[in-house]
């Protein structure tokens, strides 16, 4: 299924509970050439953060999809974007529900939306980390 000419080394993240809808979003974004790994569950995911670590094997993009607003949603959506350092947040919103999340920087995005929001994300990322390492190379020679 994996089509080697849109071959990508980025990789994502997808928190979905729901198995039927993880598959589907899972292959879709495998079709495009993204490597996807899944949890059912927020702290799952952060388990697996957790292991992989800062390094480059870390996902580029959390997406989230069928998130139940819980006590513990806020706060573990806070130590991924605070201890992690995620701000590359995607809720794929199937219900149109309001998210009371504080102050979490994410984007709210339809289903249909996925697949063209997660490459303008990654196509923003690489121009901005480009640029950095520019600026980085120009300062270190003076």
């Amino acid at each position: 299924m994996h089509n080697p000419k849109q071959s990508t080394k980025h990789q994502l993240l997808l928190i979905d509970p729901k198995i039927e809808t993880s598959r589907n979003t899972t292959f879709l974004l495998q079709l495009a050439g993204y490597r996807v790994t899944s949890a059912r569950a927020l702290d799952e995911a952060i388990n697996i953060i957790s292991v992989l670590g800062p390094g480059n094997t870390r996902p580029d993009i959390l997406l989230i999809d069928n998130l139940e607003i819980t006590s513990k949603t806020s706060e573990l959506l806070s130590l991924l974007t605070g201890r992690y350092k995620y701000h590359n947040l995607l809720f794929i919103d199937r219900h149109q529900q309001t998210l009371p999340l504080n102050s979490l920087k994410y984007t709210k995005i339809s289903p249909r939306q996925t697949l063209g929001t997660v490459k303008k994300m990654l196509t923003e990322q690489s121009r901005s980390n480009q640029i950095s390492d520019n600026f980085q190379r120009f300062h270190s020679y003076g």
